[in-house]
């Protein structure tokens, strides 16, 4: 009969083995694992009362959130240490803290205080969260309490760090250590989403070396057993545009030229009606105007002719289906979804400028109106 430390190394094994198939694995003497990789050494020891805890949760609690409190606190030890040393190439960290389950704490306050590096982090993160939120409330006319109070809990803490140039504070709930474990979240997502963009070993193993001290941090007591809170998962839909879908927009934009793309535009606006036209001139014309709410009144008038053209162009049909209809002998099947998620993304942009002063600029307004009219040629043509 095996003993407990052999089913634990066996299965601490078989997870450094599934991240890296062609690792080399040497179990020293208290439970010290040595990784042999492209000729460098990485260590990972574990204690004993690791061992022995998650031995009994092997035996007796397989599938429970006692259980998977236990595994993650060693997958995660193995994830820092070789994400750190950029070998963990192709793997998205965040969705291993998103899908995380276990055992949450119900109750919980601590004292926090942090280094200059990660409130830099945290502060980063708490203002991609409340952009998040801001866009999600300015996307619908619901009220969405839920949201606002969210919103104004993040944004509280993004006060504090303004104001005393910290985090440190006494007693701190659980809901903010939720938040600002959200906030160190969003950061990681945003690293990701760079390092996909770029195809330079050497600049993904940067991003790399920026997220996995971000993910370690998160994994210490004060954070660890805290779930992330809502938001979070919804920050994480807005972010999941992949690169390859990004290529394809790319690729579908860079074939219209933008003279002849506009003349075109205005034809197809007149065939579908010549409202829709005018509709078109007039978001342009308020934006070259001298009027003190030129923008805003730019991106409402564009936010709702895109919404006539996708509802006149689609009718009763699902603006996938649609599309799948439309453009169904296209070499690249996937950009339907990515077209899909670009309108979206789009109409989202243009609600904010229209709502919120703080993206009035007008390089952006520029640039959500040109994106808004792109997506109406690929709809018309």
């Amino acid at each position: 009969m095996t003993n407990s430390a052999d089913n634990t190394v066996a299965y601490i094994s078989d997870f450094v083995r599934t991240l890296l198939p062609n690792a080399e694995l040497k179990v020293l003497p208290d439970y010290l694992f040595a990784i042999r990789v492209n000729g460098e050494i990485y260590e990972a020891r574990f204690s004993r009362e690791d061992v022995d805890d998650f031995d009994v949760a092997l035996e007796r609690h397989k599938d429970t959130n006692y259980f998977h409190t236990l595994e993650n606190r060693i997958k995660f030890r193995i994830y820092v240490l070789l994400g750190r040393a950029g070998l963990l190439h192709d793997f998205d960290i965040s969705s291993e803290i998103l899908e995380e389950k276990g055992e949450w704490l119900k109750n919980y306050s601590i004292d926090i205080a942090f280094n200059e590096w990660f409130c830099q982090v945290l502060y980063e993160g708490l203002r991609l969260l409340s952009n998040s939120l801001n866009a999600i409330i300015a996307s619908t006319d619901l009220r969405l309490d839920d949201v606002r109070e969210d919103k104004d809990h993040v944004d509280n803490l993004i006060q504090y760090y303004e104001k005393s140039g910290n985090l440190t504070s006494q007693g701190v709930s659980m809901e903010s250590l939720a938040f600002l474990k959200a906030a160190a979240v969003c950061v990681i997502l945003d690293r990701e989403k760079k390092k996909k963009e770029s195809r330079i070993p050497r600049v993904q193993k940067g991003f790399d070396q920026e997220i996995y001290p971000i993910v370690a941090k998160i994994r210490e007591e004060q954070f660890r057993d805290i779930k992330l809170p809502e938001c979070i998962y919804e920050y994480a839909i807005q972010k999941t545009t992949t690169v390859e879908e990004k290529q394809t927009l790319e690729n579908i934009k860079a074939t219209i030229d933008t003279d002849v793309a506009s003349q075109k535009l205005s034809m197809l606006l007149e065939q579908l009606d010549p409202k829709l036209k005018k509709r078109r001139e007039g978001a342009w014309q308020a934006f070259e105007s001298d009027n003190p709410d030129r923008l805003s009144q730019a991106a409402n008038s564009m936010v709702e002719l895109l919404d006539q053209v996708i509802g006149r162009v689609c009718g009763s049909t699902e603006l996938a289906e649609f599309l799948t209809i439309k453009y169904q002998t296209h070499e690249e099947t996937k950009w339907v979804d990515a077209t899909r998620k670009w309108i979206s993304e789009t109409k989202s942009n243009l609600h904010r400028v229209k709502h919120h002063t703080d993206y009035n600029s007008e390089r952006l307004t520029e640039a959500l109106l040109t994106s808004a009219e792109t997506v109406m040629l690929v709809l018309l043509e």
